[in-house]
């Protein structure tokens, strides 16, 4: 009989989005914020509802709220179907083995106040950017998404994008983009 997957839905690659960075560690793991996962690598950052990208039931994305994962750590988690939240990590457990992925447990790492662009963000801007593509693929493939629409602010130069035609109605994205010279 097979397990009900009782994780991150299939798919979800959140690590990719990821940095790998010495200088600005925080940015290497993903911060549980409330019912959110944040992930981020300066330059594209993904807000997924947890409820929307998992199957825990509320007490258990109680319990993450706050934390911050290694982005190698989800990874790993993710070649799993079956774990559970506890208070200092994930536990997997199997036939003859239980694995530990803990979450980080030092003072050191402050998340970046990501919320403050959604919320000073304007539509409208018609100025010209310059994308990279990759950005854009890296985000979508770490929800699993097909689709994504995008949005263009004003006092920010960031695009938001959110992902239509799927169950990911409060999950959403933010690509930094580069002003385009011939603007100038």
């Amino acid at each position: 009989m097979k397990k009900v997957r009782h994780n991150f839905k299939k798919g979800i690659e959140l690590h990719k989005v990821c940095a790998i960075d010495e200088l600005r560690p925080v940015l290497n793991y993903i911060y549980f914020d409330g019912p959110y996962t944040i992930a981020c690598d300066g330059r594209i950052l993904i807000k997924a509802k947890v409820s929307e990208i998992s199957n825990f039931d509320e007490s258990e994305i109680e319990l993450l709220n706050g934390h911050f994962l290694h982005a190698r750590g989800f990874q790993l988690l993710m070649k799993y179907d079956v774990v559970s939240v506890e208070e200092d990590g994930f536990l997997v457990q199997g036939d003859g083995y239980s694995i530990k992925i803990n979450f980080y447990s030092g003072d050191a790492l402050k998340y970046p106040d990501y919320q403050k662009v959604f919320d000073q963000w304007i539509a409208g801007d018609q100025r010209k950017i310059v994308l990279n593509p990759y950005y854009l693929s890296d985000v979508c493939a770490s929800v699993n998404a097909k689709e994504v629409r995008m949005s263009f602010g004003k006092n920010y130069q960031c695009v938001i994008l959110d992902f239509p035609h799927s169950d990911l109605d409060d999950t959403k994205g933010i690509i930094m983009p580069k002003l385009d010279c011939d603007d100038f």
